[in-house]
């Protein structure tokens, strides 16, 4: 099956929202995907409150996105530190890192 989904599909405005390419297969059959851009400001994924930070760090948002369906699934909280900071493993599992900066292995 091949698709494809605009920023709108994810609920952004689409000039100031774009995709990052960071992201992945968490398993099979769902994708990662990173958006990021002022569109998403202040719902950076890493705030364990949901909002505001560092103004400084680019604000990005992740999202579950089903592969056999083409839909978005719904936002996905990956902990990370920034856009970078999430890799998807394919096995349900993916890399990021603590606030020390040592890596985390964390399971959805």
């Amino acid at each position: 099956m091949l698709f494809a989904l605009s920023v709108e599909a994810f609920g952004h405005d689409p000039d100031a929202v774009w995709t990052e390419w960071s992201g992945g297969y968490l398993t099979p059959d769902t994708a990662v995907v990173t958006l990021v851009g002022d569109g998403v400001r202040g719902k950076r994924d890493g705030d364990g409150d949901g909002g505001g930070g560092d103004e400084a760090e680019e604000s990005y948002r992740c999202y579950l996105v089903d592969v056999r369906a083409g839909t978005v699934a719904g936002e996905f909280t990956a902990h990370g530190r920034h856009s970078y900071d999430v890799r998807p493993l394919g096995d349900g599992s993916w890399l990021t890192s603590d606030p020390s900066g040592h890596p985390v292995r964390r399971r959805a």
